[in-house]
Parts: C-alpha cells; structure tokens; sequence
C-alpha cells in the first residue's frame, strides 16, 4: 500500500490534471482507498467539471499513514477475517472438482464444478460433510 500511494504522490505531483480512473489504473488504487484519501484530507479535487485537477495535499505516505487510513476504514461490525475475505475472495480446493469458499467468520460454501453448492454454517457439520468427500 506505501507503495501505491508513493506512485499516487508522483503522479499527482507531476500531473494534477490526471484523471481518476487513470491514475487508479496506474497505481493500484482501489475506489475505495482513493475515497479515503479524499476524505482524510490527502487528496483534494480542484474544479468539478472537465479539468480538474487533483492534488496531493496531506503529508508524505508513510506506514503510520497506511495504518490510520485502515483503522478509519475498519467497520466496527464486522471481523478482521470478514474483512479480508471481503477483499480477497479466499477458495481452496478439496479435490479436483470441488472448493471451499470461506463467506464469513462462521459460514462456508461447498461447490462442485456443475455449479452445485452448499452453503454450511455448522463446524460439525462442515466436518461430517468434508469426510465423505475425503
């Protein structure tokens, strides 16, 4: 993430008129990590209508930047790993034609390559179910 937003700084302080998706593409940023810098003060958009301009306005990136952006981003409802899984849609093979996909903190889905699933949420029973397969 300090990476990206270096790229961004450089970006925007080279071409303020830069355009969102563009400089999204560029750096790696997602819709929402872009949102957040807007609205902690790090970024500013100049103009509202063809020719904006954004601009980089807060401090130089740094890991205690990346680390008050995501506890400002952080739901108070929701896990860490409800988070992640959010984010980066976890699944991994119990045999060739079936995976598992981790949906929440307590909910998992079985799905064979048909498209057929089953969505569990009891450990017992995800256990029973895992046995036969194996």
């Amino acid at each position: 993430m300090l990476h990206n937003l270096l790229k961004t700084k450089t970006i925007l302080d080279k071409n303020p008129k830069t355009n969102k998706t563009e400089l999204l593409k560029k750096t790696g940023l997602s819709n929402d990590e872009f949102r957040s810098l807007i609205s902690n003060n790090i970024i500013q958009k100049r103009g509202k209508t063809k020719g904006a301009e954004w601009h980089w306005v807060g401090n130089k990136p740094s890991y205690d930047m990346i680390q008050s952006l995501m506890s400002s981003n952080t739901p108070q409802n929701k896990s860490m790993l409800e988070i992640i899984m959010g984010k980066y849609d976890v699944k991994v093979s119990i045999t060739d034609k079936i995976t598992l996909k981790i949906v929440s903190n307590d909910t998992v889905s079985l799905r064979r390559e048909d498209g057929n699933e089953v969505v569990v949420n009891d450990p017992l029973r995800l256990k029973e179910i895992l046995s036969l397969i194996s």
